[in-house]
Order: C-alpha cells, then sequence, then structure tokens
C-alpha cells in the first residue's frame, strides 16, 4: 500500500492535483472539485493539528477496524461521510486554494519524512502511527482525486 511519504507517491499526487480542474466533473458524491480541494486541505490541516477536532471514540477507533480502514479496506465511492473537521474551509479562488492544499500536503509529508513527527489525534480513529497518517493521506487522496477522474 503507498504512503504519502514515499518520494514516488508524493510526485503522483502533487502530479494528479495538478491535472485538476474547477469544472472537473465528478463521478461520485456531492463536492464540486474547488469543494474537494478544501476538503483535502482540511484533512491536512486537521492532520497538523492545525483545525482542532474532537477525538469521539467509537467502533473506528479499535485498533483492528483502524487499521482494516487505514492499510486494506478501499474507501467506498460516495458511502462515506466526512466528519465536520474535515469541511472547515469554503473554496475561494482555485489557484490560491490548490496551491494551499499542495502547501499543505507538503508539510505533512516533510512531517512523516522528520525524526520524530507528532500528530494530532484524528478524530474517529484515534491516535494513529506516522505510517497510518502515511498510508490513510494516500488513500484519502487517491479516492477523491478518483472521484474527479484523475
Amino acid at each position: 500500500m503507498p504512503s504519502a511519504f514515499d518520494n514516488e507517491t508524493a510526485t503522483e499526487l502533487l502530479d494528479r492535483i495538478d491535472q485538476l480542474r474547477p469544472d472537473s466533473p465528478r463521478t461520485w458524491g456531492t463536492m464540486s472539485a474547488p469543494q474537494m480541494v478544501c476538503h483535502l486541505t482540511d484533512a491536512m490541516k486537521v492532520t497538523l493539528g492545525e483545525i482542532p477536532a474532537e477525538f469521539r471514540p467509537g467502533p473506528l477507533s479499535s485498533r483492528f477496524v483502524r487499521w482494516l480502514i487505514v492499510s486494506v479496506l478501499p474507501i467506498p465511492p460516495g458511502r462515506a461521510k466526512t466528519l465536520p473537521a474535515f469541511i472547515t474551509s469554503r473554496p475561494d479562488d482555485w489557484a490560491q486554494d490548490v496551491t494551499m492544499l499542495k502547501d499543505k500536503f507538503g508539510e505533512v509529508v516533510a512531517r512523516g519524512r522528520s525524526a520524530n513527527p507528532s500528530w494530532a489525534i484524528h478524530p474517529a480513529f484515534g491516535a494513529m502511527s506516522t505510517r497510518q497518517w502515511g498510508l490513510l493521506t494516500a488513500k484519502h487522496m487517491d479516492h477523491h482525486l478518483r472521484q474527479f477522474g484523475v
């Protein structure tokens, strides 16, 4: 499974972001491409601890279920509901919003490659390892980029 902290995966994800257009049609879900860019940026900000997100223990926070979702199962198209912290921002200027996403992704990748990274607590999964953050970040971005055909 690819990790956002691998050079090849990070480069591929950034290249795919560059293929997005504000009018890219979605293949599932309700978000527009500009809303999805803001959603992914918000996810990066939660990961970095820049957007506070309260952890609510539940079935997703069990070690087995977290491992299954992060490491094994695909994110089902159009089925998963997002958490409020991941839809904080609103689209403004396409170029600026895309630049912000790429910058925040770069910060997450740099932290993941550092010697002793610290992470926020995921609001649904709870405390996660650096490896899990890398896998989930890549999986989440891939899911939404595929949503828009890139």
